[in-house]
């Protein structure tokens, strides 16, 4: 079994592809897509093109240096026949009249599609790769990843969703937060690894969510997605939960770096084209 990360990232926007393997399995994750209209995009375009197949595509949330590169490749109809099975993963924000222009294109687009949302109560499983939502991620403490993959959906629930949604309704979007606190935040482990991607959520809010499905139990991380980009205020708390759960290797887009680590210690993968085996 084999965890692969290859970081498509363009300085601060997000774009990853996950590779899963087991046997004859193989299952590719692509995660948010850069920006729209920037040279980056050819790259993940030749990168899609170089798949035997794109399983999912998980939007985090629907800021530009996330959305944008991803809405352009659909919208430019190349690989539309790879695509056609491909399974969106994404919470909807303008349903009704929100005004947000490349959501609204993206919608759009995906309209008919299979897409699954951060809180559904239950979703259906894969012959490999199983999706849980927190709930039952937290019945099930001591899941077997060695001959599965798992990918928990850690936030938003359906009332924060909600309440998101009706805030959004209102014109509350103070600097972006509401759209921030809507960021799909998703752990996956495999084979006993556990990498944990963060969207531009706030890491406490994010650290308090493992607690619930933990609780007092010991466990190691292995790959941490620095949320926002390294942004100093969404990443209070962090270095300590790093620390504790031997967590090592992160995948960053940015230039932040973790003050109370020594680069002895650990791995920051932030350079377009690297690729990270767990």
């Amino acid at each position: 079994m084999k965890l692969k990360i290859k970081n498509l990232s363009d300085n601060q926007a997000d774009c990853f592809i996950i590779l899963l393997e087991h046997q004859d399995r193989k299952i590719s994750i692509l995660v948010d897509g850069n920006r729209e209209g920037t040279k980056s995009c050819q790259m993940l375009h030749k990168e899609i093109a170089e798949l035997e197949q794109l399983d999912y595509i998980v939007v985090s949330h629907i800021d530009n240096d996330h959305l944008g590169g991803i809405l352009k490749y659909l919208e430019s109809g190349i690989d539309k026949e790879k695509l056609s099975q491909t399974k969106i993963i994404y919470n909807y924000v303008t349903e009704k009249n929100i005004s947000f222009n490349q959501a609204k294109r993206f919608e759009k687009i995906i309209k008919g599609r299979c897409v699954m949302k951060s809180y559904m109560e239950h979703y259906e499983a894969d012959d490999f790769l199983y999706f849980l939502s927190k709930k039952e991620r937290q019945i099930c403490p001591d899941i077997d990843s060695s001959a599965r993959a798992f990918f928990t959906f850690l936030s938003p629930t359906k009332e924060e969703a909600n309440k998101v949604w009706e805030n959004l309704k209102q014109g509350k979007n103070s600097q972006g937060e509401l759209i921030n606190e809507n960021s799909i935040v998703f752990m996956l482990e495999m084979e006993h690894k556990r990498a944990i991607f963060t969207g531009d959520a706030n890491w406490d809010f994010i650290e308090a969510r493992l607690k619930e499905i933990f609780e007092d139990a010991e466990y190691k991380v292995d790959l941490i997605k620095i949320p926002h980009h390294g942004a100093g205020h969404n990443n209070v708390g962090l270095e300590s939960y790093a620390e504790q759960h031997e967590c090592k290797k992160f995948l960053l887009t940015g230039n932040m770096v973790l003050q109370n680590y020594s680069n002895e210690n650990v791995s920051c993968f932030n350079t377009q084209g690297e690729e990270i085996e767990l």
